[in-house]
């Protein structure tokens, strides 16, 4: 059985994990954004 602590770490670690999925999504999005318009700007 889990004590209370190791679960509540554990249930952080995924939370970080997904903080960090998502802002490493976002930062992509964001430089395929930047190509998009840049790329629009030059026609």
């Amino acid at each position: 059985m889990m004590n209370p602590a190791s679960r509540w770490n554990s249930a952080f670690e995924s939370m970080w994990v997904k903080a960090e999925i998502n802002m490493r999504w976002y930062i992509i999005e964001i430089e395929f954004f930047k190509k998009k318009v840049k790329r629009l700007n030059c026609n």
